[in-house]
């Protein structure tokens, strides 16, 4: 290859990009664009053809918002597969999964002798009481040193009874008694600490002594005051002295390495685990599924209606002066099935409908149920994901893979297209969800149809508003113009290894239409000429051999006599 020559190429042809983007912003700027804007908006029948795609919107808005939707596709608080965050969350009613509703009822009562008598609690107290008797056991929510005199107690950080009747554990099938009783878990700490702050957890313990802060202090100092305490009253002081001497830094500290353990382990375990990838798959499934139906059907129900009004005025017309009922459901009968060969006909766009449903279908349930391990998300986001994946999946098809080998120019008008119209359901959902928050009265079917409804309005409007002004708009014909006549380097490689990828196809083919029995056979031959060459001992056996070779292979020469033929100086040696 030529570097110098190609590096000329694309040197000429950045100057004639150059200039051409100097013509494109004095294009721009012309006046005549706003003239060719003016004719077109006067244009009776490009009003006309406008509004008949609106129409067909609000129908389709009408048909998959008062019935398919409500019928097909239920959006759920929480995704469509249950992960420890939803089933925590109160928000969300129920489970996803019956099944492990069922299992979170049956979870059994919480008994506090099993907590108390694992091994390992059993264990550490042990190695505790040891440390104890040597000086050496500190106390783990004061950061002092616990005298031997002292009474402690082995404190569950997070409470053997919140572990108990945590919906994240039970969803992961991990035994309470085992989590609580892990070593993070288990800190040792003054008995009357541990028993005031019994099963609360350590936020709500330490906003209780936050709240009693003031109250306690004035406590000590008025038992401080006196100059003799009854048992009772020592008893108090001692507590009220120890419950002051809480570090909530070290307190915070030790429930949030229990708590970032337990965590850990649940969602490794449920997250991992068989359950919730048949959960995922079977939840997306199913969604991709009704997706891909819905697009389907919305479409044949509209093709169905426009039929009627079409035909019906006609039918109509035709029975004015004699009406039958049998002959007028016939005729119907007859408009219906008109409607459905016409869509049988557009089998490409049904099984395309169907197709970008259920992908967007199944990549929003994934997604949702991913979004549902950190957060909950609500109803609508639900039909934003469906529609943001399928969004995504067909530019990314487009702008990769270009199947339709689309210049640079038309690929980003295609492109343009399918984030125009995400952006119109995204906005249109956004107007529902403000339209449900906006109605104080919760009227049944009402309240959740019309927001519906008209989110579903909202969006077909704007999406056939915006398509049809990138399909007509002198200004995105100038850029699609302009951006398919630049051609960048990469361009220019991706030329010469689309002509290397050719020739080396050519050569293939070639390659691949050799006889190689016939090869063989050839090699071979002149393999033994040239051993028989080889034993020649006079000029005469060597003339006669070549001659004989020529006659066998049917090799004609260019010439009869070769001095006749050097001394003619028009003859032409053909090879």
């Amino acid at each position: 290859m030529n570097t110098s020559n190609n590096e000329s190429k694309i040197d000429n042809e950045k100057e004639k990009n150059k200039s051409n983007i100097l013509n494109f912003v004095k294009d721009i700027d012309n006046e005549d664009i706003v003239i060719i804007d003016e004719k077109l908006s006067n244009d009776s029948s490009v009003l006309k053809n406008i509004f008949k795609e609106y129409e067909k919107v609000i129908v389709r808005s009408i048909i998959t918002s008062f019935g398919l939707d409500i019928l097909l596709i239920q959006d759920r608080r929480g995704g469509d597969v249950d992960t420890i965050n939803t089933v925590r969350d109160n928000s969300v009613k129920g489970y996803a999964n019956i099944n492990n509703q069922i299992k979170y009822e049956n979870r059994g009562e919480y008994n506090s002798d099993s907590y108390h008598k694992h091994k390992n609690y059993i264990n550490t107290n042990k190695e505790n009481s040891i440390k104890k008797r040597v000086g050496n056991l500190t106390d783990a929510y004061t950061g002092k040193t616990i005298a031997t005199n002292d009474r402690y107690d082995l404190d569950h950080t997070i409470s053997a009874k919140e572990i108990h009747n945590d919906p994240g554990r039970v969803l992961a099938g991990l035994s309470g008694v085992d989590l609580a009783n892990r070593s993070t878990n288990l800190n040792a700490t003054d008995r009357s600490i541990n028993r005031s702050k019994k099963a609360k957890s350590s936020d709500d313990f330490l906003k209780k002594l936050n709240d009693e802060n003031e109250t306690r202090k004035d406590r000590i100092n008025e038992l401080n005051q006196k100059e003799y305490l009854t048992s009772k009253e020592q008893k108090e002081f001692n507590k009220l002295e120890k419950l002051e001497s809480i570090d909530s830094k070290e307190l915070k500290e030790k429930d949030i390495e229990a708590r970032n353990s337990y965590e850990k382990e649940i969602a490794r375990t449920y997250y991992t685990s068989q359950s919730f990838l048949k959960q995922t798959v079977k939840a997306s499934l199913e969604k991709g599924y009704k997706m891909g139906f819905r697009q389907c059907l919305g479409l044949l129900l509209t093709e169905v209606w426009f039929s009627i009004k079409e035909d019906f005025p006609k039918i109509v017309s035709e029975m004015k002066e004699k009406f039958e009922l049998s002959l007028f459901f016939n005729k119907i009968i007859g408009v219906i099935k008109k409607a459905f060969d016409n869509v049988s006909l557009k089998y490409k766009e049904l099984i395309e409908q169907f197709k970008n449903g259920a992908l967007a279908g199944i990549l929003a349930s994934i997604s949702s149920t991913v979004i549902n391990i950190f957060f909950t998300t609500v109803k609508f986001v639900a039909r934003v994901l469906r529609e943001s994946w399928a969004t995504i999946v067909e530019a990314i098809k487009i702008l990769v893979f270009n199947p339709d080998n689309l210049p640079f120019g038309e690929m980003l008008k295609a492109v343009s297209k399918i984030i125009a119209t995400c952006v119109s359901v995204i906005c249109g959902s956004l107007v529902q969800e403000a339209i449900s928050k906006m109605n104080p009265v919760k009227l049944p079917i009402i309240s959740d149809v019309l927001p519906s409804f008209i989110g579903s309005l909202v969006t077909g409007i704007m999406s056939v508003s915006m398509l049809y002004y990138i399909d007509n708009s002198e200004i995105v014909k100038k850029i699609v113009a302009f951006s398919n006549q630049l051609k960048n380097e990469f361009d220019y490689k991706l030329d010469y290894f689309k002509k290397i990828n050719e020739k080396l196809t050519d050569y293939v083919s070639d390659l691949a239409s050799i006889d190689y029995d016939m090869l063989e056979q050839e090699i071979n031959y002149l393999r033994k000429l040239n051993k028989k060459i080889c034993l020649t001992e006079t000029i005469e056996d060597l003339n006669y051999l070549l001659h004989k070779a020529l006659i066998e292979r049917n090799i004609k020469l260019p010439y009869t006599s070769l001095d006749d033929f050097m001394n003619d100086k028009h003859s032409v040696l053909i090879i």
